[in-house]
């Protein structure tokens, strides 16, 4: 509510800090809504959550112990040309401006992380497609240690569902509910990596992008420590006797 529609309806005159320190008091903060789509995302959210382990261990291969398994978050994140914008440090009263650059140019980052080790796998490309996937599923095998598996739990863009995914034996997949971006920790991943480093930038061309992306994924994923506290939840664990649920949610890839 603004200081002008406080006074309109109570007729209370309040500066606009005034309300930001009434509003901050109780939790109130300014954040970024996300779309609301149709039917009961939320309730397939929250079952998700409870049951994840179940669901989890039901989507395994079959004879695979759970003790050997790991969880693997897997998303793409596209980042163009002009990187996001942010808030700057300014003199208070100045109106900072940063540059701006809508012409096309972009790469698309393929990347999977594991929170509980701090392992990650992940290439650049200049479009996402059924083709990179099968080669990020490569580099997920490459990465898991032997004698260990890797549940890779993804959305359901289409080439996560392609009928011609190559899956590595020590590779499974576990779908996330629809309309669910919130489920896949790997987006706070996304989040930090642009601000600490595309934010109010502009590239000169795509590639320069690309060369960046590989930059800064490659030096994140030698901080192991970072993308586990970024990527880590205490719901997306495989427990050793989770509780019962039919795994309606668990659609393995292929």
């Amino acid at each position: 509510m603004t200081s002008n529609r406080i006074k309109e309806v109570f007729d209370v005159v309040m500066s606009g800090e005034a309300v930001r320190r009434l509003m901050r008091a109780p939790g109130f903060r300014r954040l970024s809504p996300r779309p609301l789509h149709p039917g009961d995302e939320r309730e397939a959210q929250e079952e998700f959550r409870s049951y994840f382990s179940a669901i989890a261990i039901s989507s395994l291969p079959e004879g695979t112990d759970p003790a050997s398994a790991d969880v693997w978050l897997e998303d793409e994140a596209r980042l163009a040309k002009m990187g996001m914008q942010t808030r700057v440090r300014a003199r208070r009263g100045s109106r900072p401006r940063v540059p701006r650059d809508y012409r096309s140019g972009y790469c698309d980052l393929f990347s999977a992380i594991c929170p509980e080790s701090g392992m990650s796998a992940g290439h650049v490309c200049n479009r996402a497609n059924t083709d990179e996937m099968n080669r990020h599923l490569v580099e997920i095998g490459s990465a898991v240690p032997q004698g260990r598996h890797a549940l890779a739990v993804l959305d359901g863009a289409g080439w996560h569902r392609s009928r011609s995914l190559e899956i590595p034996d020590d590779v499974s997949l576990l779908h996330l509910p629809p309309y669910s971006p919130e489920l896949n920790p790997v987006e706070t991943v996304f989040q930090f990596l642009k601000r600490s480093n595309f934010a109010n930038q502009i590239f000169a061309t795509a590639e320069k992008v690309k060369d960046r992306v590989e930059k800064v994924w490659n030096d994140s994923a030698r901080t192991p420590g970072r993308i586990a506290s970024l990527g880590r939840r205490g719901w997306s664990r495989l427990a050793s006797t989770p509780t019962a649920q039919p795994a309606q949610h668990a659609s393995p890839g292929g």
